[in-house]
């Protein structure tokens, strides 16, 4: 009797040590900060999406989200330390067309594979870029300045946040769909630089995402000459789309989030409802939307899809431009 006793309080202590060994190896996630990697500098749209989602989504989560800017090389860097960090759900970052739509497209020695490095988590955003000139600029519509651009080729100058970057194939894909313009492009170290550029018109126009140039263009230091959206942007109802003036022409910015290869599926699910949460919220829509951002969330599939999609588009761009980086 005494044996069977102590067995059992043997029992019992094992299975509450184990269960103690068990919380302490795999704890509920998330148990430490979250990074998030944003491979843009502070104030692009891409660091303004990841600031809009971070907090909210860490409060979510029950935990904290740390932004990690990490620019340069186009977006390389950030993304390249991401695809290489460990599965565990404590390193992601904010996708973007630049670094899952066109980097992988141009870069000859990139390390990373934009579809097999990561796991994609879900949507966030989409924006519209906006064809910009300075407030003295003679064109007051696109119009104008692509029939002097095409009246004085090579005279034009436009700007970008760098070789490569999205808003330079955005703006090739301008000069394409209009009749294969001759302008002069002029990259920048990041979109700041450029639109700072712009104002003191040492550059004739630029394609900046919504988010990054929207308080140049509401405090009248830049003029809008078009969206480049489906429809005309609800914070600047005024300005017409580049399709009113070339049928057809779409080019979005978007946002998704995203982990190293391998992240575990209970954890993907848990970042994906998180933020279809936050994104759905009144407030955060509202916000996002004052910054020129229109909320998109979706399941990781569609987001795998859609990154595709958009591997083949401006790999098609690139191509018809002859654009290629080391």
């Amino acid at each position: 009797m005494k044996f069977n006793i102590r067995t059992k309080l043997a029992m019992a202590l094992w299975v509450v040590s184990c269960s103690a060994i068990a919380q302490t190896v795999a704890p509920a996630y998330p148990a430490k900060p979250i990074i998030l990697v944003v491979s843009q500098a502070a104030g692009s749209a891409t660091d303004i999406m990841a600031r809009q989602l971070g907090q909210r989504l860490g409060e979510e989560l029950g935990g904290s989200i740390v932004i990690d800017n990490k620019p340069g090389a186009g977006g390389l860097l950030g993304t390249e330390q991401v695809a290489r960090a460990a599965p565990d759900g404590y390193t992601l970052m904010i996708a973007s067309v630049s670094t899952h739509g066109v980097n992988p497209v141009l870069y000859k020695t990139q390390k990373y594979d934009a579809i097999k490095d990561f796991t994609p988590i879900g949507m966030t955003a989409f924006t519209a870029n906006v064809i910009a000139v300075p407030l003295n600029s003679p064109y007051k519509s696109l119009k104008d300045l692509l029939a002097d651009a095409k009246a004085k080729p090579g005279k034009l100058s436009y700007g970008s946040s760098g070789n490569g970057s999205s808003q330079h194939l955005a703006s090739e894909y301008l000069k394409t769909q209009a009749g294969g313009l001759f302008m002069l492009h002029v990259p920048y170290r990041g979109v700041t630089p450029g639109l700072t550029a712009l104002v003191s018109s040492e550059i004739d126009w630029m394609m900046p995402a919504l988010p990054s140039s929207m308080q140049f263009v509401k405090s009248g230091k830049l003029r809008a000459l078009a969206v480049t959206s489906a429809k005309r942007q609800p914070e600047l109802p005024d300005v017409p789309t580049v399709s009113e003036t070339i049928p057809g022409f779409e080019v979005n910015t978007w946002y998704g989030l995203v982990g190293p290869a391998g992240l575990p599926p209970a954890i993907v699910k848990r970042l994906n409802e998180g933020i279809a949460r936050v994104l759905n919220d009144k407030q955060t829509i509202e916000k996002l939307a004052t910054a020129g951002l229109s909320v998109q969330t979706g399941t990781p599939e569609e987001m795998t899809s859609y990154m595709r999609n958009e591997l083949a588009r401006w790999a098609k761009v690139a191509q018809n431009s002859k654009i290629t980086l080391d």
